[in-house]
């Protein structure tokens, strides 16, 4: 009977340590991958400042998708190059509460972003804060963009970000 409960108690602990997040900072073997990821979104950074439609055919996933939270329509991979061709496609590179962080399979990117909007994007409102989160996945040794989901700080209960 004590076995059991034992059991139960560790198939218990180990069924939550799986459900809880990984943590940002996860030894030495990341080191190498976060540095790859860094490198990756400068190139990215880099290419829709200079309008490198060719680097984000390259980079970025069949599947890509680019998306406000709660939004039903996200941004294809063709729609976000076109974008970036008519120079409205914009580099959010988070300023504030940043992290990365290893997933299952991929490496996510997130934190708080300023974005300023384009003159000719009248889409948007005045500058605002938002949490922008990327997704990075490997496939046969290539590192793909594989989604981008922003979310306006001030959102579901959430406040300015100073």
């Amino acid at each position: 009977m004590r076995l059991a409960k034992v059991a139960l108690c560790l198939s218990f602990a180990s069924a939550i340590a799986a459900s809880e997040p990984a943590p940002t900072a996860v030894g030495p073997e990341f080191e190498s991958t976060a540095k790859e990821i860094a490198k990756m979104e400068d190139q990215l950074a880099a290419a829709i400042g200079n309008k490198d439609t060719a680097f984000l055919e390259r980079v970025l996933a069949e599947q890509y998708f680019d998306v406000y939270e709660g939004e039903k329509q996200a941004l294809s991979k063709s729609e976000t190059i076109a974008r970036c061709k008519a120079g409205l496609l914009k580099f959010l590179a988070p300023e504030k509460e940043r992290k990365m962080s290893p997933e299952k399979d991929a490496v996510a990117v997130e934190g708080v972003a300023k974005l300023i909007p384009n003159r000719q994007d009248d889409t948007m409102p005045a500058e605002q804060w938002v949490h922008i989160r990327r997704l990075w996945t490997k496939k046969d040794g290539k590192w793909f963009l594989a989604s981008q989901v922003r979310r306006l700080e001030g959102d579901e209960g959430k406040g300015e970000v100073d």
